[in-house]
C-alpha cells in the first residue's frame, strides 16, 4: 500500500494491521502447534496441565489492534447481500467467476484512495483474519459486510 492509502486505513483505526510482520514464521507446523490445543468450543488455548489461555473479545481486539468502538454488525437479507455483490462486481466490471482475493489485491496496489479501492483493501484484511469461512473467493456476505466503508470503523469486529 502507498502512503495514502496507509494513513487512510491509519485514521479508521486498523493500521495495525499494516504494522505486523508474518516473515518471523518459519514453517507451517507452528500454526498447527498453536491450534492443536486450541478448543473452539470454549475459545481456550490449552497450553499444557493448569495453563489456560481464554481468548475474549479484549484479547482479539489487543492482538489484532482493532478499535475499540462500534456496536454489532446488522444481520444482512440474503437477498440485499446478493444485490450488493452484484453492484459490487459491476463498479469492478468483473464477472463473480474472476473475482479472488488477488483481484483485490491487484486493485489495492494501483495505489486509489476511494470508496472502492478501500472496499478491497479490507475485503483482502477481513477474508486473511476474520472471516471464519474463508478462502481466496469471496462470498456475497463478505462483500456485504465491506460495501459501505464508512460503516466499517463502526463495526466492534472483535
Amino acid at each position: 500500500m502507498n502512503d495514502e492509502q496507509h494513513a487512510v486505513v491509519s485514521r479508521w483505526g486498523f493500521g495495525a494491521f499494516l504494522d505486523m510482520k508474518i516473515d518471523a514464521l518459519e514453517c507451517r507446523r507452528l500454526l498447527s502447534w498453536i491450534m492443536d490445543p486450541t478448543s473452539p468450543r470454549d475459545m481456550i488455548i490449552y497450553a499444557g496441565p493448569g495453563k489456560e489461555l481464554r481468548i475474549t473479545e479484549d484479547v482479539v481486539r489487543l492482538i489484532l489492534g482493532l478499535p475499540s468502538s462500534g456496536g454489532f454488525h446488522q444481520e444482512i437479507d440474503s437477498s440485499v447481500k446478493v444485490k450488493d455483490a452484484e453492484k459490487f462486481y459491476e463498479d469492478l466490471e468483473i464477472s463473480k467467476d474472476n473475482l479472488d482475493v488477488r483481484y483485490l489485491q491487484e486493485r489495492i496496489v494501483e495505489g486509489g484512495i476511494d470508496d472502492l479501492t478501500m472496499q478491497c483493501f479490507f475485503l483482502v484484511l477481513f477474508n486473511c483474519f476474520m472471516f471464519p469461512q474463508a478462502s481466496w473467493k469471496l462470498t456475497n456476505r463478505q462483500i456485504a459486510l465491506c460495501l459501505d466503508v464508512t460503516k466499517i470503523r463502526e463495526v466492534d469486529w472483535s
